[in-house]
């Protein structure tokens, strides 16, 4: 799980993603092909995710993705759904729980 600290830009949605054993990442969060990218150091075996952003009060809003391992020093998470974006634009997430699976060709 990130807890997350988030702002808003004009476009995305940029902060810190912080693990449960206190590793921070900046964050980015834009419009683009469904699929989110770590950096090379990110420990992760898969190639699929199930992604919930906690919103609060409850509510959740839950998305598939592509992995992918970058060069980057960030999380970047592109979101191919206008709705989706809006959603997480107009309440910004205070978590981000991912559940891996690898899928089958």
């Amino acid at each position: 799980m990130f807890n997350l600290q988030l702002d808003l830009a004009e476009s995305y949605i940029y902060g810190h993603a912080v693990t449960d054993n206190d590793k921070s990442y900046k964050i980015n969060i834009q419009v683009g092909n469904q699929s989110i990218i770590f950096p090379e150091d990110f420990e992760i075996d898969t190639n699929q995710a199930l992604i919930s952003f906690d919103i609060g009060e409850e509510n959740k809003i839950v998305l598939n993705s592509n992995i992918i391992k970058g060069n980057t020093d960030m999380i970047e998470l592109y979101i191919n759904d206008d709705k989706i974006m809006q959603n997480l634009a107009n309440h910004l997430p205070v978590s981000m729980k991912m559940i891996m699976y690898d899928h089958q060709k």
